[in-house]
């Protein structure tokens, strides 16, 4: 019938030792749950393993030669595939180019596009991962290219060319004199595809995360293959680009999402519409 007021001295001490069990329970939640960056961690170290043995596997082995050599006739002078022809040239070459250069650019409008919505903004970073990637994959191969002077297979005085074998480590003989600068490793035009092995981020069911990555790989070894067939490249020259295609989109991947970028150019857009408004 009467409702007994404990003292104001017993309810302080009640929620404050509320507040203690509870700060308790987040510090030893906090405690025990692993670091956000172990995942990243891991992937990028295996990633680092990936690339450095199969660079090294590809530098003391004739692997490349025992593939590469029955894509070429010698008694033909010819490769598999003629890389003058109009068909494969175009389907497998400048129209790719063409619809990687399209969907680059529609990937660019629609992040610019998403600026309107403020609800938009994860999706705006998933959207900048891919966009960063199919710039900087391609962009670091083509440097990587102009730095290591790794001639073609169709270069090769193996093949019937003017060049003698050089790896990565190993230079040209004292005695040739290189008159261009040749560019062949790692592959290039296959990088555009890996780069989209970016799609991985964008989606979030783990059934269209696969597909993503079905599909860029399944592009980007095409495309390699088809370099292969027409004696632009071996088989290490794709593989490579591969794996540094993945390890540029892991970096990227952690700088967009865990990092600071683009949220203080994303804070002054906002501040900008309210000002305006």
């Amino acid at each position: 019938m009467f409702t007994v007021i404990p003292p104001k001295s017993s309810v302080t001490a009640k929620a404050g030792s509320q507040a203690t069990d509870a700060s308790k329970g987040s510090f030893f939640h906090k405690l025990n749950k692993p670091p956000a960056n172990i995942a990243f961690m891991k992937s990028l170290f295996f990633t680092l393993c990936a690339l450095l043995v199969s660079v090294s596997l590809f530098e003391w082995s004739a692997l490349d030669f025992w593939i590469q050599t029955p894509l070429y006739d010698f008694q033909s002078h010819q490769w598999w595939l003629d890389r003058n022809d109009a068909l494969t040239k175009l389907v497998f070459y400048n129209g790719v180019k063409v619809v990687f250069g399209i969907f680059l650019l529609s990937l660019i409008a629609l992040w610019l596009f998403s600026f309107k919505f403020k609800e938009t903004h994860f999706l705006r970073q998933k959207i900048s991962i891919v966009i960063l990637s199919c710039i900087v994959v391609p962009l670091t191969v083509n440097g990587l290219k102009a730095s290591t002077h790794i001639p073609c297979p169709k270069n090769l005085q193996t093949f019937e060319g003017t060049y003698p074998h050089k790896t990565l480590l190993n230079d040209y003989p004292a005695n040739f004199s290189q008159n261009t600068n040749i560019r062949c490793y790692p592959a290039g035009h296959a990088s555009g595809a890996f780069a989209l092995l970016s799609l991985f981020f964008l989606f979030s069911g783990r059934k269209q995360q696969w597909l993503a990555l079905s599909f860029a790989l399944g592009l980007g070894w095409t495309l390699g293959i088809y370099k292969m067939l027409i004696g632009d490249h071996f088989f290490s020259h794709t593989l490579t680009s591969m794996i540094w295609a993945w390890l540029c989109i892991l970096l990227i991947q952690k700088m967009v999402l865990h990092g600071n970028l683009f949220k203080q150019a994303e804070s002054r857009t906002f501040k900008g519409k309210i000002r305006q408004s």
